[in-house]
């Protein structure tokens, strides 16, 4: 999204670009879900590399609810504002 056509072309049809930092995971609402899965394998009994990936993803993914999305997307949205406020996030 960073070549010249696709700046030009934001340019003529007066498209602001916002590009999310590689390493800015809290502006992303996935990460939230994907850090309540972290915590279960993090507990787990067995440390064993493969040892029932599967079959716990599998649960703790039964286990999301619309309550969990809807604070993912808040949390996300906190820190994508916060992003914003920053001059040098923008592309110039």
């Amino acid at each position: 999204h960073k070549t010249m056509l696709m700046q030009w072309m934001c340019t003529e049809l007066e498209v602001y670009l916002l590009f999310n930092a590689a390493v800015s995971s809290k502006s992303n609402p996935v990460e939230y879900l994907f850090e309540k899965l972290k915590r279960v394998f993090r507990g787990r009994t067995s440390k064993k590399k493969m040892e029932n990936v599967g079959r716990t993803m599998h649960e703790e993914c039964l286990k999301l609810t619309g309550r969990d999305a809807v604070h993912a997307f808040d949390s996300a949205m906190y820190w994508m504002k916060k992003a914003i406020a920053m001059k040098n996030f923008w592309i110039e």
